[in-house]
């Protein structure tokens, strides 16, 4: 697994400096080249965690990366608007049902994670764009979390 792994780091290396070689050279307006290298970035670090079977971590290490994309992204690409809060509220959840193990399939953690979602996108909706009551779509979504829970113990 160890020569998978130093594979997955030199392949991504060399393919994430040649994507940026090729960006630079025929769009250098356009950083289009951080898409593929976020993938490329997860490939060594899925390989080393996962033969080490290190699950909870890996949750934390890869909610964190994708975090941090969205956060960079939103600041270079729209830094008055700050979109990325409307995306890690869910990427949060992850880890946190990761380390909740058996926990995470009860419906007690279903209706307060339901309850949750429901109250911070209603606030965000209220305090970002109060014109439009957008979060009733979400909250339908997220309603479905205890009610097939509730069903399926049933």
């Amino acid at each position: 697994m160890r020569n998978f792994i130093n594979f997955s780091i030199a392949g991504s290396l060399m393919t994430m400096i040649f994507l940026g070689i090729v960006n630079y050279t025929t769009s250098p307006q356009t950083m289009w080249f951080i898409y593929p290298c976020i993938l490329l970035l997860l490939w060594p670090i899925t390989l080393f965690f996962m033969s080490k079977k290190m699950y909870k971590q890996y949750s934390i290490v890869c909610s964190a990366i994708i975090i941090s994309f969205l956060i960079i992204e939103n600041y270079l690409y729209a830094p008055n608007h700050l979109w990325f809060i409307y995306a890690i509220y869910p990427i949060i959840w992850w880890p946190l049902l990761m380390y909740l193990g058996e926990k995470a399939k009860t419906l007690q953690t279903a209706l307060i994670g339901c309850a949750s979602t429901i109250i911070y996108y209603a606030l965000l909706n209220i305090m970002v764009s109060p014109q439009y009551p957008w979060a009733i779509y979400p909250a339908f979504l997220v309603m479905w979390w205890p009610l097939a829970l509730y069903h399926a113990q049933r």
